[in-house]
């Protein structure tokens, strides 16, 4: 019997190993099928795998027919089949059917796990009462909020608003105390307000001190309001920082550029000018600065307005080379070095001299009396001033050489001079004619020499913009020609050189050469203009000429790239990996500029909000009490996916949606989880 048992144990000892073996073959579908084949018929075992694999095929009819068969063979009286883990499958294939059918089959897991729902709270219907599924619009209105807010802080209850609610409390500005005037004038944020001028108006009367150009609600004032104070206080006209901040606030926008249109800048300062000659002698600094700028930007588009020049000469000052100064020094002096560009946008003054020689030049060239600078100009120096203006001007040698010394004269006579006249445009559009002013003087003969500058490879080289002190030195010139003329050595006189040569869109250096003096001119035609922009793989940098017209043409190179623009004048620049050029030159034909791009790398960020109405805040909780949940039972959950839901009947509108991102519950007493 011993040695039997043995041998029927054997052939059963490997069977872990095969069992394990069945397994592995039987989850894979390609060798499923096979795997079957294995089995003995009419086993618990064939059952379980055959009925097992109707039900993850999805073969339902086959399934139920397995199923059926087993049940069938588990329960006759002789030899009957092992029902194990047939309940397994069957409550498989109820959580399988759920998605088709979740009412039944919600109905048939209470029922197999004999799931009972009697248990109540017994304050569930007072708390559903007490919880509330809206909110009360009285409890959340302003005057709910002011209320509080005037119970918590009496004293100082303006404190604790914000936004326009604080904004409001300016209606009230007539009432405001010292302590309110001060507050507000610290903490708003905006000066564009209705009642901002009378705040100000009360701030002036408590401390006369403000800074109108460092104080962070006074420097936001807009001109008309500066002008609404000027009336109310006329004595802020002394005051320095309103008189800048004032001139600040009549300067154009951003869309003016004062570096490229002359004019427009000439117009700002004259607009200053008219301002500052109604201020006291307090400001005489101020007052010299905008005059210098003006008469400066006024000789450059040709005008040259006296009674300016008068009012600028006679400012009193310490010391100068020309002017008379008077013995005692005047405390009101000014002073030209002190800084006023936010006013003007113009420098602070470094030197006058040649502004008032060349003005002096204008007027005493051109008569015979110098008796309105007699006041201004001691008489030692302006005789021979005068003298040499008019000698400039043509007039008979003769009569006005006797007025200076001889050996001036002489030298004045020898002198050559090539200057350029002032007023030449900053911007040159591509089809613009193009020619040049100039001031000479003892050139009988006068050479122009034009060279056509490679823009692109000059700044390929250098990675910087072109200036005058181009080395020409062995280099050919494109054009050359000579020009002469017929005045006298000793008369300055204006001529205009026309450039026919400069044709279409480029850059040329214009050499002019007369006697032992030379003058160089860089003139640009065109432009580009690239602006860069930030895209979610990359950037883009679009590509303008200067009348804002996009530049098909144009492409760009950063280091060994080069890339093309499309039609819209648009260049696509891809993010790139291992530290790619980021600096390179922007170029459409002659034209070409400098570009510098931000890095080209990414670091990806996700920013997400999502927004709960009142009701969501109670899961599934509407008009009606929910029945409670048994206890120890969790919600039966769904497999995970974005669900959308109708809000609860507590809504106020009842539409709109809630958005729940992964699980998703159900109401309670709907099932349980098996």
């Amino acid at each position: 019997m011993r040695k039997y048992l043995l041998c029927l144990l054997l052939p059963c000892s490997p069977l872990h190993g095969a069992d394990d073996l069945f397994r592995e073959r039987f989850a894979v579908p390609a060798t499923r099928t096979a795997a079957l084949a294995e089995l003995i018929p009419g086993t618990q075992s064939a059952y379980f795998h055959t009925t097992l694999d109707h039900q993850l095929a999805g073969r339902e009819a086959e399934f139920q027919k397995t199923l059926a068969e087993w049940k069938a063979a588990s329960g006759r009286k002789e030899n009957p089949i092992s029902a194990e883990a047939m309940t397994v499958l069957e409550n498989r294939q109820i959580l399988m059917s759920y998605q088709k059918n979740p009412v039944v089959s919600l109905a048939e897991l209470i029922r197999r796990l004999d799931l009972k729902f009697t248990d109540t709270r017994p304050d569930a219907a007072a708390a559903a009462e007490s919880v509330p599924t809206r909110v009360d619009p009285a409890l959340i209105s302003e005057a709910a909020f002011e209320k509080a807010t005037a119970a918590r802080f009496p004293e100082k209850t303006y404190e604790q608003y914000s936004g326009t609610r604080r904004h409001r409390e300016l209606e009230k500005v007539e009432k405001f105390d010292p302590t309110q005037i001060r507050w507000f004038l610290e903490n708003l944020d905006r000066a564009d307000l209705p009642g901002v001028v009378q705040l100000i108006d009360r701030a002036l009367a408590v401390d006369r001190t403000l800074s109108f150009t460092a104080h962070p609600l006074l420097s936001q004032l807009t001109a008309v309001q500066h002008e609404s104070l000027l009336e109310l206080h006329p004595d802020l006209r002394a005051k320095e920082s309103f008189g800048i901040a004032y001139l600040a606030k009549l300067r154009p926008g951003s869309e003016t550029d004062f570096a490229r249109d002359r004019k427009a800048h000439a117009d700002h300062v004259r607009r200053c000018r008219d301002f500052i000659v109604t201020l006291p002698p307090a400001l005489n600094s101020l007052k010299a600065h905008v005059l210098f700028h003006h008469l400066r930007l006024q000789a450059d588009l040709g005008n040259y307005p006296k009674d300016d020049l008068l009012a600028f000469l006679a400012l009193p000052r310490l010391r100068h080379e020309l002017l008379k100064v008077p013995e005692i020094a005047d405390p009101l002096a000014i002073r030209l070095d002190q800084d006023f560009s936010a006013a003007t946008a113009c420098p602070a003054v470094k030197d006058d001299l040649p502004l008032i020689q060349s003005y002096l030049q204008h007027f005493l060239g051109a008569t015979d009396s110098a008796t309105e600078f007699a006041a201004l100009i001691p008489e030692k120096l302006l005789n021979p001033l005068h003298a040499r203006a008019r000698l400039l001007a043509g007039a008979d040698p003769a009569r006005w050489g006797a007025q200076i010394d001889p050996s001036e004269f002489k030298s004045l006579q020898e002198n050559v001079r090539i200057d350029f006249a002032p007023g030449a445009p900053g911007l040159l559009e591509a089809d613009a004619a193009v020619a040049l002013t100039l001031d000479l003087k003892n050139t009988p003969d006068l050479l122009v020499r034009i060279y056509e500058l490679d823009l692109p490879a000059n700044l390929t080289g250098s990675d910087r913009e072109l200036d005058v002190d181009i080395d020409l030195d062995g280099l050919v010139p494109h054009h050359e020609r000579r020009l002469a003329f017929a005045q006298a050595p000793m008369t300055l006189h204006r001529e205009t050189i026309q450039l026919p040569e400069l044709a279409g869109p480029g850059a040329w250096l214009v050499d002019f050469t007369g006697g032992q003096v030379s003058a160089r001119a860089l003139i640009r035609k065109g432009q580009l203009i690239a602006f860069p922009e930030r895209t979610a793989t990359g950037q883009t940098v679009r590509v303008f000429d200067e009348k804002g017209n996009a530049v098909p043409t144009a492409s760009i190179t950063l280091g060994l790239e080069n890339l093309s623009a499309d039609a819209s004048g648009r260049i696509v620049i891809p993010d790139a990996p291992n530290q790619p050029a980021t600096t390179g030159i922007v170029r459409a034909g002659k034209l070409a500029v400098p570009i510098s791009l931000a890095p080209r790398s990414d670091e990806l960020a996700l920013d997400a909000r999502f927004h709960l109405d009142r009701e969501q805040l109670i899961a599934d909780q509407g008009g009606e009490t929910p029945p409670p949940r048994p206890p120890h039972q969790p919600r039966p959950r769904t497999p995970a996916r974005p669900h959308q839901r109708p809000r609860s009947p507590g809504a106020p509108d009842g539409t709109g949606y809630a958005f729940d991102f992964g699980l998703v519950s159900t109401p309670y007493g709907q099932g349980t989880k098996p």
